[in-house]
């Protein structure tokens, strides 16, 4: 430590004349110190000398810190690192931190999490080859930036839980995929979300495209899935989207399941497809579009069920190769909002009535509390058979429809064969009776209707 040497002031004369302070100017300088020990004014202190011994004591400076060897180049990053980072262009041998990146998203998702530990590994845009299935886990986020993170999937991916579906991602409970391109090769599934939980923590799909899978673009299982804005799946060779569980939302915009593949017949076994095709649990659609697949746009399939509401609101459902939506017997509560179902080549929308249960399919109640405002066609284009396709409705399966659009004006009604058979020409609404009705019995628009031109 050093010591502290006390320099003596100068004097200073104070006079007092008529009650005011005159302060004397102090001494000059003389560039010596005033104890005499060396030379005043920035100079190198050479130390003081003890009392006792004269002897002049200069402090030594600190030793440096025998672990300080200087700025670290690549931090460490441990189950705790609440941020990891790939790059495709990395040179290799990272341990991914922000200064020395992984290459490959396999590196990342072997990184350990700790329990509690949100974490999010940044992806740059470029593109990034995938050999075996990544999962995004619990509290994780696989996030592209720079642009979007393409992923290309071989043959070989494995396979993901549920066993034996085989896809590029899995994904667990409050995990998120953004900002990435899922192009498929061999893999029959692009991303499979399989969370349990509450509806709080189901995994996020947002700005991601997944197409060109062997199967189906997204699949949802266990407590479902929120996608969007700009969740996409296309030019898969079954389904866009197929739900198998669970409360699937699909919000906030840019949402498209268009041109996927399945709905035709492989020798004698039916392959399935739909742009959405759901088989157990509850849709919710507030944003998006399903248009020019094969089969159908939308599909809740005869082999589910459920009595929950799903709902179809400000979706195109356009110019599917068969009907624009099918909802069978098992499916009954249905509620469709600001639609614009239309040009499809078959039916519009198809509803098959369960004689045992209580049906709601709700087109829109009335103009005042909850206009439809849905479009089944126009003078100008319209679904090729029938706007709606109404099949075992009787008296009590009637359906309000106020505030719609229709081919013609007003909707019409013709009793059809069986439930497989169309019309020979166009109308807004066929119909066929339920086996407890009798004879024509039953009105599948129940009056007043409007129907509005565009």
């Amino acid at each position: 430590m050093r010591r502290l040497t006390l320099a003596l002031l100068p004097l200073l004369s104070i006079a007092c004349s008529g009650g005011n302070f005159d302060v004397a100017d102090p001494a000059p300088d003389t560039g010596t110190r005033e104890d005499g020990s060396g030379v005043d004014g920035g100079g190198t202190d050479i130390g003081t000398p003890d009392p006792d011994t004269g002897v002049v004591v200069v402090d030594a400076p600190s030793p440096p810190d025998a672990g300080d060897t200087g700025p670290v180049a690549c931090p460490e990053i441990t189950a705790y690192s609440p941020d990891v980072y790939v790059s495709a262009t990395a040179a290799g041998g990272g341990n991914g931190s922000a200064a020395c990146p992984y290459r490959g998203l396999a590196q990342a998702a072997a990184v350990p999490l700790a329990t509690g530990i949100t974490r999010v590994v940044h992806v740059q845009a470029g593109t990034y080859g995938l050999a075996t299935p990544v999962k995004i886990r619990t509290r994780e986020t696989y996030k592209g930036e720079g642009g979007f993170a393409k992923v290309v999937t071989p043959a070989s991916a494995g396979l993901c839980a549920p066993a034996g579906v085989n896809c590029a991602f899995l994904m667990e409970a409050s995990s998120t995929l953004d900002y990435f391109i899922v192009d498929g090769g061999g893999v029959s599934a692009g991303i499979v979300a399989n969370a349990a939980g509450s509806a709080e923590t189901r995994p996020q799909i947002r700005n991601t495209a997944v197409k060109n899978m062997a199967r189906d673009g997204i699949v949802v299982f266990g407590s479902g899935a929120r996608l969007g804005p700009n969740a996409q799946a296309t030019d898969n060779g079954y389904s866009g989207l197929v739900v198998r569980g669970g409360y699937v939302s699909v919000d906030g915009g840019g949402n498209a399941f268009d041109r996927n593949k399945g709905g035709f017949w492989s020798g004698a076994t039916f392959i399935p497809g739909s742009g959405i095709h759901v088989y157990a649990g509850t849709l919710f659609v507030d944003n998006g579009a399903s248009a020019s697949n094969n089969h159908t746009g939308v599909t809740f399939d005869a082999t589910g069920f459920s009595s929950t509401q799903q709902i179809l609101s400000q979706i195109d459902i356009l110019s599917n190769r068969t009907s624009g939506v099918v909802v069978n017997k098992d499916w009954t509560k249905l509620q469709i909002r600001k639609a614009n179902i239309n040009k499809n080549a078959q039916t519009g929308l198809y509803l098959v009535y369960n004689d045992a249960a209580t049906n709601e399919f709700d087109l829109g109640p009335n103009a005042s509390t909850g206009p439809g405002n849905n479009i089944f066609g126009n003078s100008t284009a319209k679904n090729l058979k029938a706007a709606l396709f109404l099949c075992r409705s009787g008296g009590a399966g009637s359906l309000l429809a106020e505030r719609n659009t229709w081919g013609t004006c007003p909707p019409s009604q013709q009793q059809v064969a069986n439930c497989d058979a169309m019309p020979a020409t166009y109308v807004d609404v066929a119909y066929v009776p339920g086996p407890t009705s009798t004879g024509s019995v039953g009105t599948p628009l129940m009056t007043p209707t409007s129907c509005l031109t565009l």
